[in-house]
């Protein structure tokens, strides 16, 4: 029995002096890929970093305060934080509507022609600089005086007053927008003048007016690609649905007031690159307008007040077909989310109410219409926060009278997503 046990314990020995002593550790080294921060991003896509004292803009411009048109600009920096600007504002239309089909019949229709210019100072641009957050460019926030000069109007009542004057203060931010893009939103102070006596007197002449421009800039810069495109977009990520606020549109003044805004919700439709919206928009005008009347003596006049309200609501509906959605995925150039190009189809329910009248004499009309329509655009999404989208729309529907409407309308918007 004891020779078992010896037996038994020697194997048992040799077995544990046989184990192996190779000892293991653990250690832990940093990633060497660092994910690109969202400053290196924003330098990419406003291109904060690329020096530039010339830049020549064309811009699609939209607004109550302003109407819509295109606005052309030459700008120089002749210090660090101040440039000088001169340009031409070619109005289309006194409203914030959009570019229509009748913009360009008859040699291309012209509501007005104003020449502006203007001062700005970017008042953190040297501090920016001496951080090394910026180079010397128009890429900022800024402060600006400019004056506005009517030289040209289609409206022959503007001219028995001797035409317009604008003076304004604006707040703002302008930017490039990658290589060729460009961009600049702003709120101010206007002040409106003519020539001649009108009841546009005294305080009732200002006007608090936001300001949305996005065009083309050209430049003394080289183009760049110092990033791919799509690491400063964020194309690649994957998103099922978004809400989308438009900038407000707003102008407030004694004699008038008008606010327009706009929400829309998008959700994509399973997997596929199709996608559902649906939006919702609504403007309140207000204005008293005084007429004037003048006897035989030009230093007497009678005026009378004329009183115009107008609210205006709609909704709709509008599907989109992303349709290189798919190729762009493959290709690893995007992801599926709400940015390409896209057509689709739309409806629109639209309600109005309006009251009017001078004195006592006042007409309430209320008025509904819908409309359906084919569209075709481009969105993108900007670093998870913005959008741009530009759509033009051939509308086809019924109006309070009864009669059919057609027509194309091009519009293009800035706003915010989340």
């Amino acid at each position: 029995m004891k020779k078992i046990l010896i037996s038994i314990l020697m194997i048992l020995a040799n077995a544990s002096y046989a184990q192996d002593t190779t000892r293991i550790t653990y250690s832990e080294e940093g990633d060497t890929l660092v994910k690109q921060h969202f400053i290196d991003r924003y330098e990419n896509v406003f291109m904060t970093k690329i020096p530039t004292r010339h830049i020549f803009k064309v811009d699609y411009l939209s607004s109550e305060g302003k109407g819509t048109g295109l606005n052309l600009a030459y700008e120089y920096k002749f210090l660090r934080a101040f440039s000088l600007e001169a340009g031409v504002f070619v109005q289309t239309s006194s409203d914030a509507n959009g570019l229509t089909v009748d913009t360009f019949k008859d040699r291309f229709y012209l509501q007005s022609l104003w020449f502006n210019a203007k001062a700005r100072w970017y008042f953190n641009m040297n501090k920016r600089m001496k951080t090394g957050l910026s180079a010397n460019n128009f890429s900022g926030s800024y402060l600006a005086l400019s004056m506005e000069e009517s030289i040209h109007a289609h409206a022959s009542w503007i001219y028995s007053y001797g035409g317009l004057h604008k003076l304004n203060l604006q707040y703002g931010f302008q930017s490039r927008f990658l290589n060729k893009g460009h961009v600049d939103f702003s709120v101010g102070i206007s002040r409106l003048t003519y020539r001649r006596p009108t009841m546009l007197r005294g305080i009732n002449n200002f006007t608090i007016n936001t300001q949305v421009m996005l065009g083309l800039a050209f430049g003394d810069w080289k183009n760049t690609s110092t990033a791919p495109i799509c690491d400063a977009l964020v194309c690649d990520e994957q998103i099922k649905d978004q809400w989308k606020v438009n900038f407000p549109d707003i102008r407030i003044g004694l004699k008038g007031q008008s606010v327009k805004a706009g929400v829309a919700y998008e959700r994509k439709i399973g997997k596929s690159p199709f996608s559902a919206s649906l939006e919702w928009s609504g403007m309140l005008y207000n204005s008293v307008q005084t007429t004037m009347s003048y006897n035989s003596l030009p230093t007497s006049s009678i005026s009378s007040d004329y009183n115009i309200t107008e609210i205006s609501m709609s909704t709709g509906l509008q599907f989109r077909y992303y349709f290189l959605q798919k190729r762009k995925i493959l290709k690893g150039k995007d992801g599926a989310n709400f940015s390409g190009p896209y057509v689709g189809l739309r409806g629109n329910y639209s309600f109005y109410y309006d009251n009017g009248g001078a004195n006592f004499n006042k007409l309430s009309t209320s008025k509904d219409r819908w409309r359906t329509g084919i569209t075709g655009g481009y969105q993108q999404r900007i670093l998870k926060k913005f959008f741009i989208n530009a759509d033009l729309t051939r509308w086809e529907g019924s109006i309070d009278t009864g009669n059919g409407s057609r027509n194309w309308f091009l519009t293009i918007g800035l706003g915010f997503t989340f």
